[in-house]
């Protein structure tokens, strides 16, 4: 009895190092993708076209066409996000599997528009919107920088909404860090007057925002790979990098109004050249990107994001952009 008792301290010494050694994994399984019980919502998200001559957007090709169009008039509500990663091979997104321990599995769950978009249930996953555009000139079509104004900021970007706290006299970030982890990616695919798909090149970008900070306080651009094996997502080419998007209190400080300071593309914002007449179906989407460094546990509550697409089509020599009011 009296050896039993000698070993039972150093027994509990060698199952807490054991402790100790296993809980690094366990962090380590839930870092990439965070916690599936974490509900991040796109807030607010609109869309924009402007230019200075035959840049117009619509709903539908029979719908009336205009140069601005709000998120929430493409969708019935906005659902709550979870993490998912684009797959380039296969044109789909496919969600994390967990094991029944909690930690990623190496297989995958394969995700479907009709099935796991726009749905405010277990089964959704990610947002998607549909619109059409046309030029009724020869163009190019870029993504407008970023522009901060007085009454708030134009041009394309994603923050975390700025959320006011009646007690503290302040604003927080809606966005729990969720903001360097979000993707919007768009399809565009050549239409005839009547919807149907046309001859010509489709194309899907990605715009990611917020690319040269991170959650942990760290800055550097850190390329998010592929399920499929690659470095990135899609070509590098087809990847729009913008610099982070931030806000800081007015003085004195107000609950309608903060200070922006926007963040500019540090790649090249052209997307195409759009012939006289051409019509375009443009599948929006917008998701947290699993494979992302900044999806991981550090994201905290429901986070709410504001985020803003915004196209200019330049004819010759542009007067250049002005913020919209």
């Amino acid at each position: 009895m009296e050896k039993k008792r000698k070993k039972s301290p150093l027994r509990i010494i060698t199952y807490y190092v054991l402790l100790l050694g296993v809980l690094p994994l366990l962090v380590v399984a839930t870092y990439t993708w965070f916690s599936i019980n974490q509900t991040p919502k796109v807030n607010d998200l609109s869309l924009y076209v402007t230019s200075q001559a035959g840049l117009e957007i619509a709903q539908s090709p029979t719908d009336t066409w205009g140069v601005q169009l709000k998120f929430d008039q493409l969708i019935d509500e906005t659902p709550p996000l979870r993490p998912v990663t684009w797959s380039e091979a296969e044109q789909r997104f496919y969600a994390a599997n967990y094991g029944l321990d909690g930690r990623l599995t190496s297989h995958w769950q394969p995700l479907s528009d009709e099935n796991n978009s726009n749905r405010d249930d277990v089964y959704g996953y990610y947002v998607k919107g549909v619109f059409y555009m046309r030029s009724d000139v020869d163009m190019e079509v870029s993504f407008a920088p970023a522009i901060a104004a007085e009454d708030g900021a134009s041009g394309t970007f994603a923050v975390g909404k700025p959320i006011w706290d009646a007690e503290k006299i302040q604003h927080y970030n809606g966005g729990y860090g969720a903001e360097n982890a979000i993707r919007l990616g768009l399809r565009f695919t050549p239409v005839n007057a009547d919807g149907s798909e046309a001859e010509g090149e489709r194309k899907f970008v990605i715009i990611e925002p917020n690319a040269n900070t991170h959650i942990d306080g760290t800055t550097g651009y850190v390329p998010t790979p592929s399920i499929d094996g690659t470095d990135h997502l899609i070509e590098q080419d087809r990847i729009f990098l913008q610099d982070t998007a931030t806000w800081v209190e007015s003085d004195p400080v107000l609950r309608d109004h903060v200070v922006w300071t926007m963040g500019d593309f540090s790649t090249s914002p052209k997307l195409f050249s759009m012939a006289q007449d051409a019509m375009l179906r443009v599948e929006v989407y917008v998701w947290l990107e699993g494979q992302d460094v900044d999806c991981n546990n550090r994201i905290g509550k429901a986070a709410e994001i504001l985020a803003n697409i915004q196209f200019i089509g330049e004819i010759g020599q542009s007067p250049g952009l002005q913020p919209i009011e």
